[in-house]
């Protein structure tokens, strides 16, 4: 992976603004790799949310604090981890075998994308992974979504993040889900403001253009602000 620009980064987010939250993701990577956000629609959801958090990683830092409301009481908790702690391996088989005969293999941002926009989700979902056989004369009944969905997970444990949490009031054990696209979305509008702030503290103390501050790297940027506020 290579470091953008952080003027190339402010950029994406002042576009991904009106973009669907699957693109913004898509697009946002495609910074950070050789490839382009159409290609990256075809990765398997496991290997681009890794990737979104090495990215992450990149330009925030490793470490992750994420908050949940406990199901028992309703106190907020908070979560402090390394991104790496979240890593998750590629299983080493890319389909399953359902006992009905079909196969599936990974879903993708794409399959997810279709999923979304379907009344019947979970169906959409199930349906666009297929790579061999079909249902038989019953379709997809419920046991066969339920089989899918479990086999979709094993395909891809990665893509299906649970942090495991205690509430720190009723002690309550439970599991959250951490949702990687929408997570990074509101970490980078904080990294797009701090970014914002530095160009107009930098601007106001040296006359300097956006492009000059940012052309700074982050030390150097640093640095000028320890001298404007001395």
């Amino acid at each position: 992976m290579k470091r953008p620009q952080d003027g190339a980064v402010l950029d994406w987010w002042e576009r991904a603004r009106t973009l669907p939250p699957l693109e913004r993701a898509l697009h946002l990577l495609a910074l950070f790799v050789d490839a382009g956000a159409e290609a990256i629609a075809d990765w398997p959801i496991g290997r681009r949310d890794r990737a979104l958090l090495a990215a992450r990683a990149m330009l925030i830092g490793p470490e992750i604090c994420a908050t949940a409301a406990c199901p028992a009481c309703g106190t907020e908790v908070e979560a402090a981890f390394d991104a790496a702690a979240i890593a998750v391996d590629d299983p080493a088989e890319n389909e399953a075998a359902l006992e009905s005969g079909i196969r599936l293999r990974a879903a993708t941002s794409r399959d997810l994308a279709l999923a979304l926009a379907s009344p019947e989700p979970r169906l959409a979902l199930a349906q666009a992974c297929v790579v061999a056989g079909a249902p038989r004369k019953r379709g997809w009944s419920e046991a066969l979504l339920a089989e899918a969905a479990a086999a979709l997970q094993a395909l891809d444990p990665q893509a299906d993040i649970r942090l495991r949490l205690t509430c720190t009031e009723c002690a309550a054990p439970w599991s959250a889900p951490l949702f990687v696209e929408p997570f990074l979305w509101r970490e980078m509008a904080g990294w797009a403001r701090a970014r914002f702030d530095e160009v107009d503290r930098l601007a106001r103390a040296y006359g300097w253009r956006e492009a000059d501050v940012l052309a700074l790297s982050p030390q150097r940027r640093r640095t000028y602000l320890a001298l404007a506020a001395a």
